[in-house]
């Protein structure tokens, strides 16, 4: 199963994937920015970035996670 994780509650976004390849049967990455409240300016390159290092397009993933805060 593929699974996008995104984290956007606190001052840090963060961004993690979880996926399956036929060589490897159980892979993460996660990547988080480091610059506080900048949300809207990294989290789509921090997907895009994750999905090209794991070969996977956005058609792939089998659920996308959300945190939901205040």
């Amino acid at each position: 199963m593929n699974i996008l994780a995104i984290e956007t509650s606190s001052q840090r976004c963060s961004v993690a994937l979880q996926y399956v390849q036929t060589n490897k049967p159980d892979n993460t990455s996660y990547l988080q920015d480091d610059e506080s409240l900048s949300h809207s300016r990294s989290l789509l390159p921090m997907v895009e970035q994750l999905l090209q290092q794991s070969e996977l397009s956005m058609a792939e993933l089998d659920c996308i996670a959300v945190s939901r805060g205040p």
